[in-house]
């Protein structure tokens, strides 16, 4: 009784397999109207490359006030003078580690 329970699924498998083999040589049986021959990379590649740079220069300029500030607050902060308290702060912090 259970080995008919193992016997049946691996029958109904192999059944299945050999129903469902494609054909590796006919592409053209899988999707009607697909072309065999294959064209080159090279043209998506360069299309691909020129949407990308106009994508990247467009959000480029209209990102570039925002980042021109960052960029300049950032610089300022860094080259500013610390205050005395600011000063006598840093140092107990230091002392402190």
């Amino acid at each position: 009784m259970t080995r008919e329970r193992f016997v049946q699924p691996l029958a109904e498998d192999e059944r299945v397999s050999r129903h469902l083999q494609i054909p590796t040589d006919d592409r053209s049986a899988q999707l009607p109207g697909a072309s065999v021959a294959q064209g080159s990379p090279v043209g998506p590649f360069l299309l691909g490359t020129v949407v990308g740079g106009v994508a990247g220069a467009v959000v480029g300029t209209a990102l570039s006030p925002h980042t021109r500030d960052f960029v300049v607050g950032l610089y300022h902060l860094v080259n500013r003078r610390l205050a005395s308290s600011e000063r006598d702060q840093l140092r107990f912090e230091l002392l402190l580690q």
